[in-house]
């Protein structure tokens, strides 16, 4: 079939499980193979339920059901769905491809999580600027450090293309969120010093262009 299905449709890759690596391998399709990683419980064990069609039983685990999972486990928030998703777009995409992910809902549902603490962040900062842009022509070498971080994303961005892992993106959104936090105690932001305002709303800016691109909500509140 899958020799068959080479021939008639031509696919540039193959996206399956990493227990299939051997099978692409031994069809000379190895070269095309991206191996994905399984998701895990706390205990180290591939997560499953148990599902029944037309009287047989498959053994699969749904993403409406690891969301429910996150859900349940939120502090009580007005967009509970939007979070929880948010939470697992993070945390599937910082995986390398490959890499078994551990599902820890618990953890993963803490305010200090990446994927909540990205979203808290730019809401935060969104709501501090007020639409306020600041002043480029303003921007001093201190406030130069924090645009040269938040500039970084078309290398990132680039290099998670090439080498088909948005892990790059997702670790470096997770950077800038974390730099963000950190600059915005330093300084006033709404009305504050222009060259200060530009550097904080363009990092920001470019904060939700990669939460976009790792397909999490952006939400103007939390």
């Amino acid at each position: 079939h899958d020799l068959s299905f080479a021939e008639l449709v031509s696919p540039t890759h193959y996206l399956t499980g990493a227990e299939q690596k051997d099978h692409f391998a031994s069809l000379g399709l190895g070269d095309k193979h991206l191996a994905l990683g399984l998701v895990l419980g706390v205990d180290g064990k591939k997560m499953k339920s148990t599902v029944k069609k037309d009287g047989d039983e498959f053994n699969m685990l749904s993403a409406q059901e690891l969301l429910d999972e996150v859900i349940a486990d939120l502090d009580d928030t007005d967009q509970p769905e939007k979070l929880a998703w948010n939470i697992l777009a993070w945390q599937f995409n910082s995986s390398q491809v490959s890499q078994n992910t551990k599902c820890n809902v618990h953890l993963w549902a803490k305010s200090e999580s990446p994927g909540l603490y990205i979203t808290y962040t730019h809401a935060k900062i969104n709501k501090a600027l007020g639409g306020d842009s600041g002043d480029k022509s303003a921007v001093t070498s201190e406030y130069a450090a924090l645009l040269g971080l938040a500039h970084q994303y078309s290398f990132y961005f680039n290099k998670a293309q090439e080498n088909m892992q948005p892990s790059f993106l997702a670790h470096f959104a997770f950077s800038l969120a974390k730099a963000l936090s950190s600059w915005y105690n330093k300084e006033k932001i709404n009305g504050g010093t222009p060259g200060f305002v530009y550097a904080i709303a363009e990092a920001n800016r470019i904060l939700k262009k990669s939460m976009e691109n790792i397909g999490m909500h952006v939400l103007t509140s939390v």
